[in-house]
């Protein structure tokens, strides 16, 4: 890429569509359709498949064997406790503990050693060509992209997720808070009647904004920021969190869920995108000067450049077409 583009690169990812003081402008409502609407779409469209078949075996049997290990050993335990705090459905309440207690154990050895990178990938694809197709929007996207890790092209055209620039991985220490949330509010279960609820609401509360933990990464927002956004659209957060959390209680089929609500997620990113993408743009460049247009205008990029920024028919994740995949974990996060 020539270094005439880069400085228009550079706007593009350093002036990412501010957050509007109007609640009507946060995040499209309804986000609890958002983890069901990846469903399908996953299943859709086969670029998302390779990502999903690396992990689908290990992690399936990683949560065959804990589901099975937990029923059988502290099924009965559960029940005897609960009925102990007079439990008016202990069979039920303790199975509900144990499927939760079950998705957390998975989800944290799942997230550490094996899917988190795939669901990365599945994110950066549905960003990228969810808005291919919406001139201008697609050049900022594919600076944001560009911004977080390597694009690399192959002899088709195809565009090719190559290795990361920022690291992309939920930071050690926000899985250690949310690891401590469980346990503190685990004990709500014994509650009679409204205890298990009031526990899956909570996680819900707990793990929907740290969906978008890689959306804020590519918009480069700091603390405050994203801070003051989630507390903008908690309850939209919350919703989504909370369908995350019931679907990852259902045994086995919880890792194809945890794909599937990744990609809801980036399609839940997208059309915020193109929502304010619209809003802005309706009036000329959004938050542009006439002087930094004609400044754009100096800055033109050349048939080479515009090949590269455009975004191609296909996103392919690194080693789906069977190349060799390069090492991912990286257990000492920064």
């Amino acid at each position: 890429m020539s270094e005439q583009s880069r400085p228009f690169l550079s706007r593009l990812i350093t002036n990412p569509p501010p957050t509007p003081k109007q609640p009507t402008y946060g995040l499209p409502s309804r986000s609890f359709i958002y983890p069901i609407h990846g469903i399908p779409h996953l299943i859709a469209h086969r670029s998302l498949h390779p990502p999903l078949y690396s992990r689908i075996v290990p992690v399936g049997l990683l949560s065959l064997f804990v589901v099975a290990f937990m029923f059988t050993f502290l099924y009965l335990p559960h029940i005897v406790i609960l009925s102990l705090f007079h439990e008016p459905f202990p069979r039920s309440a303790a199975a509900t503990m144990i499927l939760s207690e079950s998705a957390c154990i998975v989800s944290i050895l799942a997230e550490a050693f094996l899917t988190e990178k795939q669901i990365v990938d599945v994110f950066d694809i549905v960003l990228l060509s969810r808005t291919k197709r919406v001139r201008g929007l697609n050049k900022r996207v594919e600076a944001m992209i560009r911004a977080a890790r390597i694009l690399d092209v192959d002899e088709n055209g195809d565009r090719r997720l190559g290795t990361h620039i920022i690291n992309p991985y939920v930071k050690f220490r926000e899985a250690v808070r949310v690891g401590c949330y469980f346990v503190l509010e685990l004990p709500l279960c014994l509650v009679p009647v409204v205890g298990t609820a009031l526990f899956l609401c909570l996680q819900g509360c707990h793990l929907g904004p740290l969906c978008h933990y890689r959306y804020f990464q590519l918009l480069g927002w700091d603390k405050a920021t994203k801070k003051a956004f989630i507390k903008r659209n908690w309850f939209r957060y919350f919703l989504f969190g909370l369908v995350h959390v019931m679907l990852q209680l259902i045994p086995v089929a919880s890792i194809f869920f945890l794909f599937s609500t990744g990609t809801g997620v980036a399609l839940w990113a997208v059309d915020y995108e193109k929502r304010n993408w619209k809003e802005m743009t309706a009036g000329g460049r959004p938050g542009w000067s006439p002087e930094e247009e004609e400044e754009e205008d100096e800055l033109e990029v050349s048939e080479d450049d515009q090949t590269a920024l455009l975004p191609p028919p296909r996103v392919i994740a690194e080693g789906a077409s069977g190349g060799q995949k390069k090492s991912w974990l990286t257990w000492w996060r920064k």
